[in-house]
């Protein structure tokens, strides 16, 4: 018995390279005849990142971060500025948000979804391609003596995809669901309101509703995809992993370098997606089976996109979320839920608006006490702003920062993020990391609360039972 059980596996084993050998052949006989390789023309170091720079002649750039942190390990990066904002249309809208969803359960070249992420499972590969309201971009990753078959993938989910009007079908009828059970809950109701109001009421920042379904269609998804494929000039690429110079570099020339490009270069443009700018309170009822209260408030502002802020950001934060669970939970018994966070990012529109820093508070609470749990909040925040932090929360806190940070450094997709801002924004997310974190005291924490949480634009909800 141990013996045919032994052939059994052997045979499968042999059965499943077979099969891999078969795609990877029609995969490359899919890839390669079409291609017309490129050159690297110019080359910079980057000694900040370890990492040098290249432009290829069809001048796409890419960013190379040779490391063994994951050792046999690639993985691939590519982004470029454009997304919907550039021929944004608001009757789109449900092409727009389904995006996310649909665009990586197309047929890509000769390959069904299914056949892909099969293979791409077996080989321990991943490929996606993505667009969003600012940027589009596509990710690969895979074994770093692979690195062919990765770019390849890239090469494909940059060049092939093919839309279906079954998946699409397939789409609506799930998110049919979804529409349908956002009129029987009033978590899911409050998420809609909540998307819509946080995005000052834009399209793009609201729900799919059984309206916009007329625009999810294949024509609208292979008109989309041309347009923001079809001429990559301006795509950064950035490669981090377990490879050297010699082998990535012609590979780039002959896949990166291959991709369409006819010299086109796109700035951000403005579509009025954001954050709400001025101060506003709403109340919603709603008739609940199990009554609870849900409170959510939304504080934003500009603030600039560098090291410190976010790291400053962090810690307010996660000292607030500590400090209102220990109180609401805890000492008052009064809450369920709760999830804070606070951050900064970069602009909603590139260099066209400000950074900002946000802080979004979620709790759910005992009907009643909906005003008092905005109280706390509120009183919470102030409390910081004047008083800063406690060196015992600033120490767990710190420590846990550079714990990660130091785990981060050895992940490629570190990196990748770290270069794809660098090649974006221009900022360095990494390089003295450790002494702006040291640095960081409890007057710090007061005063970011001061200059950006105390005055910044605060958006109040409530929803609470109508009977």
């Amino acid at each position: 018995m141990n013996l045919r059980i032994k052939s059994l596996a052997l045979l499968m084993t042999a059965l499943a390279a077979t099969a891999s050998n078969s795609f990877e052949s029609e995969l490359s006989n899919y890839v390669t005849p079409g291609l017309k390789a490129g050159k690297i023309v110019s080359e910079q170091a980057l000694p900040q990142f370890d990492s040098k720079v290249y432009t290829l002649s069809n001048g796409i750039k890419l960013y190379f971060h040779p490391t063994q942190a994951n050792p046999g390990r690639v993985s691939v990066m590519a982004v470029s500025n454009g997304g919907f904002s550039q021929n944004y249309d608001p009757a789109k809208k449900g092409l727009y948000k389904s995006s996310e969803d649909l665009l990586n359960q197309f047929a890509f070249g000769p390959f069904s979804a299914d056949s892909l992420n099969s293979y791409m499972k077996q080989q321990n590969l991943s490929a996606t391609v993505n667009i969003d309201k600012q940027i589009e971009e596509l990710e690969a990753s895979g074994p770093a003596d692979n690195l062919e078959t990765v770019l390849q993938l890239v090469y494909l989910k940059a060049t092939g995809m093919k839309p279906e009007a079954d998946v699409i079908n397939n789409y609506k009828e799930k998110k049919s669901r979804y529409v349908q059970n956002v009129a029987n809950s009033p978590i899911l109701a409050m998420a809609d309101s909540i998307h819509s109001v946080i995005y000052r009421r834009h399209p793009l920042g609201e729900k799919l509703h059984y309206a916009d379904f007329g625009a999810i269609t294949p024509e609208g998804f292979a008109e989309l995809y041309a347009d923001r494929f079809g001429d990559m000039t301006d795509f950064n690429f950035i490669i981090s992993g377990d490879v050297d110079a010699a082998t990535v570099l012609p590979l780039a020339e002959k896949y990166i370098g291959s991709l369409p490009a006819a010299g086109r270069i796109e700035h951000s443009k403005e579509i009025g997606f954001g954050y709400p700018t001025k101060s506003e309170t709403l109340n919603y009822t709603y008739e609940m089976k199990k009554p609870v209260g849900i409170t959510y408030s939304f504080r934003n502002g500009d603030c600039d996109y560098n090291l410190e802020n976010i790291l400053n950001a962090q810690i307010f934060g996660l000292v607030l979320s500590s400090r209102l669970n220990k109180e609401l939970r805890h000492n008052r018994d009064i809450i369920s839920y709760i999830k804070t966070h606070c951050s900064v990012t970069f602009g909603f529109n590139g260099d066209l608006t400000p950074g900002h820093f946000i802080l979004p508070t979620n709790i759910r609470c005992i009907p009643g006490k909906e005003a008092e749990v905005h109280k706390a909040v509120q009183d919470e925040i102030d409390n910081i702003a004047k008083n800063g932090v406690t060196t015992e929360e600033l120490d767990k806190i710190k420590s846990s920062l550079a714990k990660a940070h130091e785990g981060h450094l050895k992940q490629n997709g570190y990196w990748n993020t770290v270069l794809r801002v660098y090649a974006l924004y221009n900022r360095d997310m990494n390089t003295d990391f450790d002494k702006i974190l040291n640095n960081i005291d409890s007057q710090s924490i007061s005063n970011f609360a001061n200059t950006y949480v105390i005055p910044a634009t605060k958006t109040e909800m409530t929803m609470s039972n109508a009977n």
